[in-house]
């Protein structure tokens, strides 16, 4: 029982109000979603910042659910889901969100450039970029057009920050804080 209580009086002292940790699956996104949707209308009176703050919570999700490489099977599924945790909270009157999850070290170095192109740019040539990736077509291997990033870069307030934590010779724990 401490350790709840321990991990609650951390989550409060870094301003952390929302923390998921587990599997990710649509079901998920949408409950605490409407979740936060709730409590940013009742509680935050810019409606413009309560709006980018769920858009960013969104498409930081989606980038778990993509890119994991922790995969969680759920007894009651047929099919394994992607996991990792994710944080909102407000410090200083600025919302951030933060997610983390597991990569495989082949992948990190890509990773790591891509976030240092990105935190390179600025908002209009991130716009730009944005426009022309929008145009390619899909990776049919993956489903996915990779623009997520883009877009939580175009949207941040601040650069990315993140953080690569080696965890063995395959996988490392990747960490990304967004500032709104």
């Amino acid at each position: 029982m401490s350790n709840l209580l321990t991990l609650k009086k951390e989550l409060e002292k870094g301003g952390i109000n929302l923390c998921y940790c587990g599997p990710i699956s649509y079901d998920v996104l949408e409950a605490i979603g409407k979740n936060i949707r709730e409590r940013l209308e009742k509680e935050e009176k810019n409606q413009y910042v309560g709006k980018k703050v769920f858009g960013l919570f969104v498409e930081a999700v989606q980038n778990i659910k993509d890119y994991s490489d922790e995969i969680m099977a759920e007894e009651t599924q047929v099919t394994s889901l992607k996991s990792g945790i994710i944080t909102i909270g407000k410090k200083d009157n600025k919302f951030f969100i933060e997610t983390g999850n597991i990569v495989n070290n082949e992948k990190k170095d890509s990773l790591v450039e891509q976030i240092k192109k990105l935190n390179s740019m600025t908002k209009e040539e991130l716009k730009v970029l944005y426009k022309i990736e929008r145009q390619k077509p899909i990776d049919e291997s993956t489903g996915r057009g990779g623009l997520g990033l883009i877009d939580i870069a175009r949207k941040s307030s601040e650069k990315l920050e993140y953080d690569i934590t080696a965890i063995d010779s395959q996988n490392s724990f990747y960490l990304l804080r967004i500032s709104i």
